[in-house]
């Protein structure tokens, strides 16, 4: 899938063979990063330094020219040095701080594949506020990815959840966390859809959860940390 996004200020920047080296990409203007993704919400970061020998501290705008993906479902973000974007929104940003002479701006690209093989190709126009003319840079970004998800929910290996009680009718209550705060639980039918999902903290290391609005049946009950890691999982029925 390919998307294009254009930029005003890209019509003068393309139509010139020079331009003055304000901004200094390090290593260089082009970063590639090839891995294996073994969870839906793991990401491969790539990180291209901007040092700014502009002259005098200044604020940066960048924005993307274009990309190309294996699928919509990867998703693509952008980070400077205070923030991260969806750049599939297609607009400018500006760093909200100004980076001083002979200081860097971390560009960080993030690819989330979320389980799907494939090679991405973005480039982002970088240039110091207002002088586009003078400062511009277009940085390239590439990552190819492979992922190892687990192919079936009930294939995971983890921790077993304690769950009470079960069967259960409208609540249970998951208990014996480490760490008990800020956990997202996701509710999957046996066919791997999500059926319900929230995120709760737990007081003495129990968390109660209501499934009063799905059918009977059998579920598996998955428990997130705050990074997304999967740190258990059980087998759940829900009974009239």
């Amino acid at each position: 899938m390919k998307h294009l996004f254009t930029f005003s200020f890209l019509v003068f920047f393309l139509s010139h063979n020079s331009f003055a080296q304000s901004i200094v990409p390090i290593p260089n203007d082009s970063a590639y990063v090839t891995g294996n993704v073994a969870d839906e919400f793991d990401l491969v970061e790539s990180h291209i330094h901007i040092i700014n020998h502009y002259g005098s501290a200044t604020t940066f705008t960048w924005g993307m020219v274009n990309y190309t993906d294996p699928s919509p479902v990867w998703e693509l973000k952008l980070c400077d040095n205070n923030n991260c974007y969806d750049l599939l929104l297609g607009s400018p940003y500006h760093e909200s701080n100004s980076v001083n002479n002979n200081d860097t701006m971390d560009m960080k690209f993030q690819f989330s594949p979320h389980c799907i093989n494939g090679t991405a190709n973005v480039n982002v126009v970088v240039y110091a506020t207002n002088d586009s003319a003078t400062t511009a840079i277009i940085l390239n970004y590439k990552a190819d990815l492979t992922t190892s998800c687990p192919t079936g929910i009930l294939t995971i290996e983890n921790k077993s959840l304690k769950i009470f009680p079960n069967p259960v009718q409208k609540t249970f209550t998951v208990s014996d966390f480490e760490n008990a705060s800020n956990l997202s639980f996701e509710v999957y039918d046996l066919k791997g859809a999500a059926m319900r999902s929230e995120i709760k903290s737990a007081t003495n290391s129990q968390i109660e959860i209501s499934v009063e609005n799905l059918a009977k049946g059998e579920y598996v009950l998955k428990a997130f940390d705050a990074n997304g890691k999967t740190i258990g999982t059980s087998h759940l029925t829900k009974v009239d």
